[in-house]
């Protein structure tokens, strides 16, 4: 599965929002994160903070 497949039609969002977030890009809401999440089990709350390099 593509990013443009994952995006549209597993977790309704357009694939330039889900490129912008895996880029550290975007600032998505807790909706959105949870829409990223669900498929893969997760919640907003289980969600890692990124750690400094």
């Amino acid at each position: 599965m593509n990013q443009k497949d994952c995006a549209q039609k597993i977790v309704g969002i357009s694939p330039r929002t889900l490129a912008e977030i895996e880029r550290d890009a975007g600032n998505p809401s807790l909706k959105i994160l949870n829409k990223i999440g669900r498929p893969f089990g997760h919640q907003v709350g289980s969600v890692a903070e990124k750690t400094p390099s």
